[in-house]
């Protein structure tokens, strides 16, 4: 998992649980900490991008708090279809 912080936002994405440990609350678990150090540093609000090709994403974090904000390029030489990202976003106050 990638976290930066971005001012008073804070962004993470390349969140990834091993199949065999999926369903478990691992997801939760890593955003709730991600979410935390985010508040400790200042940040206001949390944001991540998802490719749309992953259909149950959005949808997964909108059940955490997250709500579309907006799309962006996905330029990528070795995708073999065409795909953009969706832009979440999650206020911490």
């Amino acid at each position: 998992m990638f976290v930066e912080l971005r001012g008073d936002r804070g962004y993470f994405g390349m969140l990834s649980v091993d199949p065999a440990h999926q369903k478990k609350g691992l997801s939760r678990l890593l955003i709730d900490d991600v979410e935390a150090r985010c508040r400790t540093a200042g940040c206001t609000a949390l944001d991540i991008q998802v490719v749309n090709l992953r259909e149950e994403l959005p949808a997964f974090y909108a059940m955490l708090g997250f709500v579309p904000t907006g799309t962006a390029p996905f330029v990528s030489q070795a995708a073999k279809r065409d795909a953009h990202f969706i832009l979440m976003s999650k206020p911490l106050v």
